[in-house]
């Protein structure tokens, strides 16, 4: 995974490789999933380096999702969101996008739990 990671970094265009446009909430296995749209760049040269990671992203879905939902959950939410559909799997937990989303609203370490260890 770290490697594919990293090769992601390298490889991400500049304006970054989401450009979410909308997203879209759907009912999927009795469950609410969200979806995203993303706007297409005009460049070919950026539609060839998408479609790069486009399969990487896929990729990492198909093979690392589980666990990925269990020891970084809002990265792959964010990426389930982005390609899970592509990879022919459900869409994102939208609690976990809203978390991702949402701003922090206190920094530093907490009193409990790993909040104790944050920096």
């Amino acid at each position: 995974v770290a490697e594919k990671a990293f090769w992601g970094y390298l490889n991400a265009p500049p304006q970054g490789c989401s450009g979410v446009h909308s997203l879209e909430f759907h009912q999927e296995g009795g469950e609410v999933r969200v979806t995203a749209r993303r706007r297409q760049p005009t460049a070919q040269s950026q539609l060839e380096q998408l479609a790069l990671i486009d399969d990487l992203c896929i990729e990492v879905l198909l093979q690392d999702r589980f666990l990925g939902e269990q020891f970084a959950p809002s990265s792959m939410n964010f990426l389930a969101m982005t390609h899970g559909h592509a990879a022919g799997q459900k869409g994102a937990d939208p609690k976990k996008i809203a978390k991702l989303m949402s701003a922090a609203k206190s920094w530093g370490p907490g009193t409990d739990g790993w909040h104790r260890f944050d920096e």
